[in-house]
């Protein structure tokens, strides 16, 4: 199991941008939704492929 990583950087005009590192699935927004709040309105918003992937998912080798 992986830990989960939050990187977090303010540009000098202070916007902000968070990466989320270690999480698959959509828990990622689960983390960052406090600072979300926080911070205010959001710009914009992009997923990596992590995201995509189930956090369940589990490959298994099937013989036919």
């Amino acid at each position: 199991m992986s830990q989960a990583e939050m990187e977090i950087i303010i540009s000098p005009k202070g916007q902000v941008q968070l990466e989320v590192k270690g999480v698959k699935g959509s828990a990622c927004t689960d983390l960052t939704r406090f600072l979300e709040e926080a911070l205010g309105e959001i710009d914009a918003r992009s997923f990596k492929a992590e995201y995509y992937v189930s956090a369940d998912t589990s490959v298994q080798n099937q013989q036919y």
